[in-house]
């Protein structure tokens, strides 16, 4: 959907690539490509509530949209012009996103 958006830089953003986005203590819990502050991103082993099964991944996401930084990794503020690189195509797979279980009282766990 990002790709055929019909916008004044999208020639551009379709030249970009997929880079790694990384959070917390050095994990990569995705991938996205950006140019300029038009961005698409991935967060791995995630459903529609990312933080729920992601909350790590999310925060970072949102302190970095707040703070204007690049995406991938939040390293440098973000100009009209950046260009993500990496590979054209977004090629993580998972079979599926494992559900929390429920146990009664003890409430609902994580999957480890």
């Amino acid at each position: 959907m990002s790709l055929a958006l019909n916008y004044s830089e999208a020639a551009e953003f379709k030249a970009t690539g997929y880079e790694p986005f990384i959070a917390g203590n050095g994990t990569e819990y995705g991938e996205g490509r950006q140019y300029g502050r038009f961005s698409f991103l991935r967060i791995y082993e995630s459903g529609h509530e990312v933080p729920y099964y992601q909350p790590e991944a999310a925060l970072a996401f949102f302190k970095r949209v707040l703070g204007n930084l690049v995406l991938a990794d939040g390293s440098e503020a973000l100009t009209p012009t950046y260009n993500s690189t990496g590979t054209v195509n977004a090629t993580h797979t998972e079979a599926f996103v494992p559900l929390p279980t429920c146990t009664g009282e003890s409430g609902c766990d994580t999957p480890s």
